[in-house]
């Protein structure tokens, strides 16, 4: 019997019905599918193994595969009565893109990544142009229910989704867990995600997470991945949260909705360049972005604290240096009587600053008087 490229588990609970889990790790295999003794009967029958279960949550992992196994798949889970859950835990490429789709729930990890491309196929010998030609046909075919799974779950007009199949340079598309959301191909991150082992990198778009390697390599415009910091990866998703959130709440329709994605970004880069100046006033620029301050109103916030900032620095260094002075035996009227004009007040500072400077140099004066 053929090794098959799922499994699937019972979550006993204490109270209520079972949570049924499908695992999807690895390609979608069609030699384990279509065999005798593996077939789409199997999996629904593995399925009812699990009993009456609540919600069946579905673990994906996977670069893709098998194209008619995908949408077999996608069409046994859609028949499903119960809640199905997708949980995209790393990559959904390809097939696996289409199974995610017949999830009433599509919840991607925060480092995971979607990848969408037209049917491929691959030729190994003679072929006349007769052949090809049906080749073509055979795919253009294939692409439709491909565009069909797609449309369901996004709404999107299909020449939409076409374009994204297609890619800028005909290489397909890949779209980060955020982009993959704002595109509404998932609904959220998964919730309470737990750190998870990265998936460790053995050779050029060549990656083992899990025991399973992953070949990038066969799909045009594979990215390649950049390690960043925990802390600086959690500030990233928290700000595309925020963009996310803002949208929604002030739209109502699809349009409206990536409409207010636009002008959120555009509102958070420009609060971004206050920071590039300004890297102390983090904590004021995140209140900014967190209360939809815009540009003028946290820049006169910004220059504000600047001054409030500045003024107290003065006023310590002030009463720093004559700390000092009295402390080495000098005394020194810090504070102007009230009645002083501005002229003395800078006289008073500069003859501190002087006395300042000549008690750390030991009470010596042009450097050789005493």
């Amino acid at each position: 019997m053929s090794e098959k490229f799922w499994s699937v588990k019972a979550e006993k609970k204490n109270e209520g019905a079972d949570i049924g889990h499908l695992y999807l790790y690895g390609p979608i295999a069609s030699t384990t599918w279509w065999g005798d003794e593996i077939s789409p009967k199997q999996l629904i029958n593995d399925i009812k193994s699990l009993g009456n279960i609540s919600e069946l949550n579905v673990h994906i992992f996977s670069d893709g595969g098998d194209v008619f196994a995908g949408t077999a798949i996608y069409s046994i889970l859609k028949q499903q009565k119960t809640t199905v859950n997708i949980y995209i835990e790393g990559i959904a490429a390809s097939i696996a893109t289409v199974i995610a789709m017949a999830g009433d729930n599509v919840y991607i990890s925060k480092t995971g990544m979607m990848y969408f491309h037209n049917a491929m196929i691959l030729l190994i010998g003679f072929y006349n142009a007769n052949d090809l030609s049906s080749m073509i046909n055979d795919l253009e075919k294939i692409k439709e229910p491909i565009l069909t799974a797609y449309e369901t779950k996004t709404n999107k007009l299909r020449e939409d989704l076409s374009a994204i199949m297609d890619g800028a340079d005909g290489g397909g598309t890949w779209y980060t867990a955020n982009e993959a959301i704002n595109a509404r191909f998932a609904d959220g991150l998964i919730p309470d995600e737990k750190d998870q082992a990265i998936a460790a990198c053995i050779g050029d778009n060549l990656y083992m997470w899990n025991n399973i390697k992953f070949d990038l390599s066969k799909y045009p415009n594979a990215p390649k991945i950049n390690y960043r910091s925990e802390k600086k990866l959690a500030n990233e998703i928290k700000t595309e949260d925020l963009i996310v959130n803002v949208a929604q709440e002030t739209s109502s329709t699809a349009a409206g909705y990536d409409d207010g994605v636009k002008a959120e970004r555009q509102r958070i880069a420009d609060l971004e360049t206050i920071l590039e100046a300004c890297p102390e006033c983090k904590e004021i620029i995140n209140k900014a972005k967190n209360e939809g301050w815009d540009y003028e109103q946290t820049s006169k916030t910004v220059f504000s604290e600047k001054a409030k900032v500045n003024k107290e620095n003065s006023e310590k260094f002030l009463a720093g240096m004559t700390a000092d002075i009295a402390n080495a035996g000098s005394k020194v009227n810090a504070v102007p009587a009230v009645d002083d004009t501005t002229g003395n007040d800078e006289k008073e500072l500069q003859t501190l600053i002087k006395k300042y400077k000549d008690m750390k140099n030991g009470g010596k004066k042009n450097g050789n008087q005493a």
